[in-house]
């Protein structure tokens, strides 16, 4: 006091505003130290965070997968329960960390299915300059409808199966309504 005689009312006289700001900064401050000590120390709060981040640009929208990075490379096989009329698979085609299945009428109409890993750093992008994005469920998980709204465009979905740590995407110019539905019957098949 002998040293500053009047800081001591100035900080008793200061506006109910800086107060309150104070105040804020400090329940902000305490609330982040305490949210990253229990992402640090708790696996099951740091599962119960998104898994998926989203990067919208002018041209493409980013999806990157942030799930465990010591997560399985195994997917075992995939199959859907239901496919439209006339549809018969093509090709299967495992890679080395992904498969592709892709599916054709007697049209030549396609539908291709690929399926993977949700290992850290996984990147899927899709065009959104000519399509109308939604977000929907499947078996749920949520999911990402890009829906073309031109012609000769296709029809794109994306979700993450968070019980087997799996992500699925559909393309095809089929009805998105199809689409989901086949999204809807895809199952593991035992071994």
């Amino acid at each position: 006091m002998l040293d500053q005689p009047f800081a001591y009312c100035k900080r008793t006289t200061r506006s109910a505003w800086r107060k309150l700001l104070r105040a804020a900064a400090c329940v902000l401050l305490t609330a982040s130290l305490a949210f990253g000590a229990l992402m640090a120390a708790s696996p099951s709060a740091r599962a119960w965070v998104q898994e998926v981040l989203t990067q919208w640009l002018e041209t493409h929208t980013w999806f990157i997968f942030t799930a465990n990075p010591n997560a399985g490379t195994e997917t075992g096989e995939w199959k859907t329960g239901y496919l439209p009329e006339g549809f018969r698979l093509e090709s299967e085609r495992p890679m080395s960390v992904m498969t592709k299945v892709t599916y054709i009428n007697d049209e030549g109409t396609k539908i291709f299915l690929t399926y993977g890993p949700a290992v850290s750093g996984g990147l899927v992008g899709f065009d959104n300059e000519r399509k109308d994005y939604a977000e929907l469920s499947i078996n749920g998980n949520k999911a990402y409808l890009f829906r073309a709204n031109v012609q000769d465009d296709r029809n794109n979905l994306l979700w993450v199966d968070k019980d087997n740590n799996i992500t699925f995407k559909l393309m095809s110019d089929i009805d998105t309504s199809e689409l989901i539905r086949i999204a809807e019957g895809i199952r593991e098949i035992e071994s």
